[in-house]
């Protein structure tokens, strides 16, 4: 797979080899940490490649595909069965993953995540860092064309205006925080977009190419009326077309551009099919080249296919229970709001069974665990301070200490997703258990998510993209007053948390040191479990045996189907 802009890094190997870290140890630190991903200078063949297969950061997946059918094809429709309809092609407001698995096939993003789960280029060539990261000098590829209807050649400027819409304090843009309100930015030249913070920001190519990262759209297209939700003007390989909602969208590939060997594909086109049982169909069957959200109970049909690849990879991916802490909404939230208290957090870790979880909702394709990052991360830290199966005496002894007898408390639901729905139905019964009194509430996923968002519930069942680092596992976390309650934060040792990860971590220069001091934070943020994990769900996709060029992605919301063709 490609694996552009690797250039020399600012820390040598030579610095931490006494530390113990293998070479490929420290190459991952270091990528992730990002002083080092893509400083200072291009790649190996001058143009921010490292190998014959590209610059743009997005990885095709190339090299995990042993039996690829010999030089890729032009030509055919790629069919994607998703299991959610598609809501809003904007992805600097989307929030959905089936919307975002759009967006990355027809955007571009600064940065990206590969299929190591590296940090990469994308639009971007090259950086140039300082030394304290409060200025990020980012080269920028040349060449790179808007779709139509408004076809010209991306600059720095339009970088930059992107950066002003997304900041725009009236489109609330999940997107802005939390280095909008200590960072300036501007085009030094046609390819050359600086951005300055008031503070040191040494892992913001990771932050960028995380959930909170945001694809460059044509200022041209906005100013002229088109709206990006449902007709997105941007630079990606494949140009939006048409979309029939409820039934299906429609991508063809963008002739022109930057990337000179890819897209392979006519067009791609993403069909919404809600039923699990019905998307193994259709794939079984050959009328979907790919499944995404592959049912974890189905497996056993698709590998007795021989026509169908399914294909495994650990995730970022996160199964939570999301645990109100403020008191901030009345709405739907139990007698004294027991979540405020930091034992009543603990106790509900305590009281959850995440190995029975695992094995029942993911029939065990998942890593129970308490940790925010996968083992594969430089950032895990393989801290369980709670019970990994169901301990309702703990939990018990930690609600007296608290106070409460029995405390009701609600837990908000959606029974449109079979694992948020299990996810909740087991907590209910752990609760119940355990000395809780749960009020389980499944709703439609939009109210679901619209009462999360409104901070109205005590628990809430979740799923989180996860991140490439903790700075960029940041933006999910915020503690300031004109926050929605959904975003506020407060845990117990909140001020030194928070200290700790922005004015230590987030400047901290040596990559150990900030590892250490990353890895005290993420205890502490165990220790009381606002997002209580539960897992890390594997990420699974099947697909036709004439599809070449593909495998699965780390990242649940990035199919990347950029070099994928079809063997006809």
């Amino acid at each position: 797979m490609p694996k552009p802009n690797s250039g020399e890094s600012i820390l040598e190997y030579d610095d931490v080899e006494s530390t113990g870290l293998t070479r490929r140890q420290y190459a991952t630190i270091v990528s992730s940490l990002g002083v080092a991903s893509l400083a200072g200078c291009a790649g190996e063949n001058g143009n921010g490649d490292t190998d014959g297969n590209g610059g743009n950061g997005n990885g095709t997946g190339t090299d995990d595909d042993d039996g690829d059918a010999g030089e890729p094809q032009d030509g055919g429709t790629l069919e994607v069965a998703l299991s959610t309809g598609l809501s809003n092609l904007d992805g600097h407001m989307q929030t959905a993953p089936a919307d975002q698995i759009v967006t990355y096939a027809n955007t571009d993003f600064l940065f990206r995540v590969d299929h190591d789960m590296e940090v990469v280029g994308g639009l971007v060539e090259s950086v140039d860092v300082n030394d304290d990261g409060t200025q990020w000098e980012m080269n920028i590829h040349e060449g790179v064309t808007f779709h139509p209807p408004h076809e010209r050649e991306l600059t720095a400027e339009d970088i930059a205006w992107n950066f002003d819409h997304v900041t725009d304090p009236e489109r609330f843009s999940p997107r802005n925080k939390p280095w909008a309100g200590i960072a300036d930015w501007h085009a030094e030249d046609d390819h050359t977009f600086v951005i300055e913070f008031d503070e040191g920001q040494l892992e913001f190519d990771s932050y960028m190419a995380g959930w909170h990262g945001f694809p460059i759209y044509s200022p041209d297209a906005i100013e002229d009326g088109m709206d990006m939700q449902t007709e997105p003007v941007a630079t990606g390989p494949f140009v939006f077309e048409d979309w029939v909602t409820g039934e299906q969208l429609t991508l063809t590939r963008f002739d022109d551009y930057w990337h000179d060997e890819y897209p392979y594909v006519d067009e791609v086109v993403f069909r919404p099919i809600p039923d699990g049982s019905g998307r193994m169909t259709e794939i079984m069957q050959g009328d979907v080249d790919i499944v995404v959200d592959v049912p974890f109970d189905l497996l056993s049909q698709l590998e007795d296919d021989d026509a169908t690849v399914v294909d495994q990879t650990d995730s970022f991916a996160i199964l939570d229970l999301l645990i109100n802490p403020t008191e901030e909404t009345e709405e739907n939230r139990g007698e004294d709001y027991p979540t405020t208290h930091p034992e009543v957090r603990q106790a509900i870790s305590e009281a959850i069974d995440r190995n029975a979880m695992v094995d029942i909702i993911y029939n065990g394709q998942a890593t129970a665990t308490q940790n925010y990052f996968p083992e594969g991360s430089p950032y895990h830290i393989d801290y369980n301070p709670h019970s990994m199966g169901a301990d309702p005496d703990a939990a018990r002894a930690l609600l007296d200490e608290a106070g409460f007898d029995e405390p009701e408390v609600t837990l908000i639901s959606t029974a449109e997703r079979d694992d948020m729905r299990e996810l909740g139905q087991i907590t209910a019964e752990n609760l119940e258990a355990a000395g809780f009194a749960p009020d389980l509430q499944e709703y439609e996923q939009t109210v679901w998510s619209d009462r999360m968002w409104a901070g109205e519930f005590d628990i809430a069942v979740e799923d989180l993209f996860g991140a490439p680092s903790l700075s960029a596992l940041r933006g999910f976390w915020r503690y300031e007053e004109d926050d929605p309650p959904f975003f506020n934060y407060m845990y117990e040792e909140h001020e030194t948390i928070y200290q700790m990860w922005d004015e230590e971590g987030l400047t901290e220069e040596d990559p150990e040191e900030r590892l250490s001091i990353f890895a005290e934070v993420q205890r502490m943020m165990v220790d009381d479990p606002i997002r209580c994990v539960v897992c890390h769900p594997d990420q699974i996709t099947a697909y036709n045996e004439s599809v070449q060029g593909y495998s699965t992605h780390p990242w649940g919301s990035n199919l990347d189907i950029h070099g994928t063709w079809l063997d006809q």
